[in-house]
């Protein structure tokens, strides 16, 4: 995740896990060259490494998204947008109701910390704190990044 934009009239974070989504391109590359090396040779097990090359390929699909998230203070919104290779969806929310950015915390099952930012809103507005990042990450950079979007969302406030 990272702060793609920083100006007093535009606030952009981006979300793109590519981690994932190497790891299944990887796999589809080495399954790739098992299958040809495995047909060259007339294996019988050819045909497990093609579908496992398949499934890597499906993997890809569902790990190609990108979470993106617009304060606009000119505007008064904050658009919330996912993209994926199925589709995109667009939800608009008043910038009022946006009150802080908090870091959530989680540990895995290798008890190594992981990380990612949360949008908070105002009491009573109806909404549910808003992940930025669809995934827990390494902790680096999210505490500053919570301070910088905390800074921009209190002087959009002073300004609106």
């Amino acid at each position: 995740m990272r702060i793609t934009r920083n100006i007093p009239a535009q606030l952009i974070v981006e979300h793109k896990p590519l981690g994932p989504l190497a790891i299944a391109a990887v796999g589809a590359f080495i399954c790739s060259v098992m299958w040809s090396g495995r047909m060259f040779q007339g294996s019988q097990d050819a045909y497990y490494w093609l579908a496992a090359a398949g499934a890597c390929a499906v993997a890809m699909l569902f790990f190609a998204r990108r979470r993106q998230t617009m304060f606009l203070r000119d505007e008064g919104q904050v658009v919330l947008r996912l993209r994926t290779v199925f589709g995109h969806t667009e939800e608009v929310r008043p910038l009022s109701d946006a009150l802080m950015t908090i870091v959530e915390e989680r540990m895995n099952q290798d008890m190594e910390l992981k990380m990612r930012l949360l949008l908070l809103w105002r009491e009573g507005s109806g909404f549910e704190p808003y992940p930025l990042a669809l995934d827990f990450e390494t902790p680096v950079g999210h505490k500053e990044e919570a301070a910088e979007i905390n800074a921009w969302l209190d002087a959009a406030t002073r300004h609106g």
